[in-house]
């Protein structure tokens, strides 16, 4: 379910040395809510996060579900530090920490202690942008396919 999905997005957020903070919330949260945690912060967009389901068991309930995950990377760029540090280095550094982090989440199906994985047959897509957020972030974006097992049961119904 979903709240495995953050929990293991967080686990592993936390774990990198270069990421310092995690949220799951709206994308603007970094204006208002999210603005007292520590940069580089990685978002998971918390607004809209769509699924399908495939492969029923006997109780018509999905075996699997399979999460359209939107991630943010903020860092911050302030003008003092454009005028020492050029835009394609800033940004250079916040894309090679998402696909670090992309690269330990893979890392972590691979070895069995992941509760999912990304769907490697669409591969992941990405942006860079700078100037995000009144000009004080550069960020590095990813869409991608996760796919978890549910471990959903049939409910209680009384009728």
């Amino acid at each position: 379910m979903i709240d495995d999905v953050i929990q293991e997005f967080r686990l592993v957020a936390n774990a990198h040395s270069n990421i310092n903070d995690f949220t799951f919330n709206e994308f603007s949260a970094v204006d208002w809510e999210d603005r007292s945690k520590g940069y580089p912060v990685l978002l998971v967009q918390a607004r809209g996060v769509p699924w399908t389901s495939s492969e029923l068991n006997a109780s018509f309930l999905a075996r699997k579900k399979c999460y359209q995950i939107d991630l943010f990377l903020h860092d911050t760029y302030h003008e003092a530090e454009k005028a020492t540090t050029a835009r394609e280095i800033k940004m250079g550094e916040v894309e090679l920490y998402l696909d670090q982090f992309l690269a330990e989440l893979a890392n972590r199906a691979e070895s069995g202690v992941s509760p999912g994985y990304i769907k490697s047959t669409e591969g992941t897509q990405g942006m860079l942008s700078y100037d995000t957020h009144a000009n004080k972030l550069v960020t590095a974006t990813a869409k991608f396919k996760y796919i978890i097992d549910t471990n959903c049961d049939a409910g209680i119904f009384n009728y």
